[in-house]
């Protein structure tokens, strides 16, 4: 019987067997964790558990201990706000004050033509030695050691970088939704039935549904040149949402602001909810990782 694991804004640890869910919580302190503000997660391709907090750098677990990294070892600054592996197995980091690289042995920082107060918030491999950095002054391409502006995407808040089935890739931001698909980039709005502007999140449902997630509307599905809506009338338990996860049984975690997580199930179209009633520490949840 297969044992997954979901870490749910770091804070939490839960553990699924069959349908069960068993919650256990790590926290600062005694828990292991530098600091218990988790914005960010992922998994390396070595098994290690990297975790972006906010003023402790970065955690990383190894299923038995965390390893804690700061300024002292190199990252430019303690807030981390994105987390990415690459190819080569390095990991991008995204911080307050810039974009950094660990190799395994060190950490490399870039800066984007001397620009002061550059926030990094989300990063994506587009291509071998092409790297796209979602930041909160707009979208850069870092390509060698230049970090240059992306155009076609308006200088705005970057929340989320997401690359579809298609390799097209899909940029959340605080002024609409955009796809980059063969280099051009195309915005959806009023006509393609879009009427919100600020977009948290993108993932691929099973299928090739797009699920975009907006932090006062819902969710926006977009299939087959049509555009649906899922809000609290049909199920989700907040219209804040903060992030999608469809792990490896096809669901869809849909993580909110102040309403905890819901779980979709496509082979029955079942919600099923957890909040802090249910074993949550808190109901705002930020980044989810299996």
């Amino acid at each position: 019987m297969r044992i997954k694991y979901i870490f749910i804004c770091i804070i939490l640890w839960t553990k699924i067997h069959a349908q069960q869910y068993q919650f256990d919580t790590y926290s600062a302190g005694e828990g292991g964790l530098a600091q218990s503000e988790i914005y960010t997660i992922i998994e390396d391709s070595r098994g290690y558990i990297w975790m972006g907090t906010q003023g402790g750098g970065i955690d990383r677990y190894d299923g038995k201990s965390f390893e804690n990294f700061r300024s002292r070892e190199g990252l430019p600054n303690g807030f981390i706000h994105a987390l990415y592996e690459d190819a080569d197995q390095r990991i991008w980091i995204g911080t307050q004050s810039g974009l950094s690289c660990y190799n395994g042995l060190f950490f490399k920082n870039y800066e984007a033509n001397g620009q002061q107060d550059f926030w990094v918030t989300s990063i994506l491999e587009k291509e071998a030695q092409q790297l796209l950095v979602g930041t909160h002054k707009g979208l850069f391409l870092l390509e060698g050691e230049e970090l240059r502006l992306v155009s076609g995407i308006p200088k705005s808040h970057i929340y989320h970088l997401f690359k579809a089935k298609d390799n097209s890739i899909w940029v959340s931001t605080s002024r609409g939704l955009y796809q980059i698909l063969d280099g051009k980039s195309i915005a959806y709005g009023e006509k393609e039935g879009i009427n919100h502007k600020e977009f948290r999140c993108v993932s691929q449902a099973k299928g090739d549904a797009i699920w975009a997630a907006t932090y006062t509307g819902g969710i926006y599905i977009i299939e087959n040149n049509r555009t649906s809506r899922l809000t609290v009338a049909d199920g989700i338990k907040g219209q804040h949402v903060q992030v999608l996860f469809k792990d490896r049984s096809d669901k869809m975690w849909i993580g909110t602001q102040d309403r905890g997580i819901s779980i979709y199930d496509s082979s029955d179209s079942t919600f099923t909810h957890f909040s802090q009633s249910k074993g949550l520490v808190r109901n705002d949840v930020r980044t989810i990782e299996e």
